[in-house]
């Protein structure tokens, strides 16, 4: 195998990034890395790639995909299989190091920047080493034959794999590491092993992770203006989880809609009946506390002040009863947790104007056990319940506070709350210098931000 040393010099010559020619031609970013290191292309992606570069396929050097029937296993010699066969055992033994590091990263008293470190790297060589792998080799680790050429289902190990992984970029996220752009390489490796098997059992496990790991890129876009991204996501994640016949999984899906709804588009009454809908795939599974608790959330949009308080309340008791479960325990990616019950009633509190009862649920929060990615926004309903309450020095105390988290874990919203606040302080007070403090902070944050 020879790289393609003239596709690649002409990517460099227009000062073309790999990201940015995937972009423009409509292929993947794996795609183009493996036409510059010369492997086979489909003729769907050679003609994408001629297209953009306005070249022919001997110009740019693309090698054509075998002809049916003849399977890369059978071409190669002998000493490139062993090869691929110690490139996917290294791989598995990076995949059990990547699960080690992402457990360090909930934990205090592990080097928290190593750890990340670590992680950040292994999942880069994971991705690199199943991006480059040769088709034979990805074809002998990853399926079952019963004879040449038929398909019977993806291994054990290959679902087992891809499970892990979606759970290990759920630590990250928690932790507040920005993870769509892999997130997205992960998912199409599980549409890759979708469209390689026909076995029922494996395609509904498959499935079942698509549907997980599209609910955490939902989850992890995080802007507004990507709206439209969050709710594709979100809606990509509901069919997925049909076709894994996971029904709780299925009024996840449903319920994580509702809340998109309400938070980034102000539609309650939509929120009402996707929530509705989704509580049909419940029954009496505790992942109804986590419909309570979005149920409260809906209320306090309406300022339906008692529906809110009842809603929270059954939402803590379901919380309590479950508190024993772990969050490997959690595979609908709700945070239905005490903790975060707790956090989320704070927020409703405040909209319905109880800042009182509001403080004693934020302040009685465990922080080390909410996840990282949550801290800015508690944080800041903090300043926001301490200024209803008229407690200036506190309000700047937390809000500064919120807008060192926002920028530490990426949640850039929180920045123009804070500044809402600070005007809602001046408001009363043209020259508060609480409110001043905490505008010149966040400005100071966003010009950080501009220049990082």
């Amino acid at each position: 195998m020879h790289t393609n040393d003239a596709l690649r010099t002409l990517r460099e010559s227009l000062n073309l990034s790999m990201q940015e020619v995937a972009e423009g031609a409509n292929v993947s970013f794996r795609t183009v890395l493996r036409a510059e290191q010369g492997y086979p292309l489909n003729p769907g992606s050679r003609q994408r790639l001629c297209a953009f570069y306005g070249k022919t396929a001997d110009e740019l050097g693309l090698v054509p995909q075998r002809r049916r029937g003849e399977t890369a296993y059978q071409s190669q010699p002998e000493p490139e299989i062993r090869q691929q066969v110690h490139d996917l055992d290294m791989l598995q033994a990076i995949i059990q190091k990547m699960q080690v590091a992402a457990q360090n990263l909930e934990q205090e008293e592990i080097d928290m920047n190593h750890s990340r470190r670590f992680f950040l790297q292994a999942l880069g060589v994971a991705g690199i080493a199943l991006t480059t792998s040769s088709e034979a080799s990805l074809y002998l680790s990853a399926v079952t034959q019963e004879r040449p050429g038929q398909i019977q289902k993806v291994s054990a190990s290959t679902i087992e794999n891809l499970a892990h992984i979606t759970q290990q970029y759920r630590a990250l996220h928690r932790a507040g590491v920005a993870i769509e752009d892999g997130l997205r390489g992960h998912i199409a490796l599980i549409q890759s092993a979708l469209e390689n098997t026909l076995h029922e059992g494996s395609r509904r496990e498959l499935w079942r992770i698509q549907a997980q790991s599209q609910l955490l890129a939902r989850q992890a876009t995080s802007r507004k203006r990507e709206l439209g991204r969050a709710r594709t996501w979100n809606e990509s994640s509901i069919a997925s989880a049909q076709y894994s016949g996971d029904a709780y999984l299925m009024g996840a899906a449903l319920g994580h809609l509702g809340h998109l709804y309400l938070t980034w588009q102000q539609n309650p009454q939509g929120a009402r009946q996707l929530l509705d809908q989704a509580r049909e795939y419940a029954g009496a599974h505790p992942i109804r506390g986590w419909f309570s608790i979005v149920n409260a959330a809906i209320a306090a949009t309406e300022e339906n002040a008692d529906e809110c308080k009842t809603s929270i309340a059954q939402a803590l008791e379901i919380a309590h009863d479950v508190s024993h479960l772990a969050e490997a325990d959690d595979p609908y990616y709700t945070d239905f947790n005490t903790v975060g019950v707790k956090a989320f009633a704070g927020n409703c509190l405040l909209k319905v104007g109880e800042p009182v009862l509001a403080l004693e649920q934020l302040t009685s929060i465990d922080a080390n056990a909410l996840s990282s990615n949550r801290h800015a926004s508690a944080l800041h309903d903090i300043a926001s319940a301490y200024e209803a309450l008229g407690d200036l020095e506190t309000t700047q105390k937390y809000a500064l506070r919120s807008l060192d988290k926002a920028l530490e874990t990426d949640r850039l919203y929180i920045i123009p709350r804070c500044i809402t606040l600070a005007q809602k302080i001046q408001a009363r007070a043209p020259y508060d210098s609480h409110a001043s403090a905490i505008v010149e902070y966040a400005q100071s944050a966003l010009q950080t931000k501009r220049l990082g």
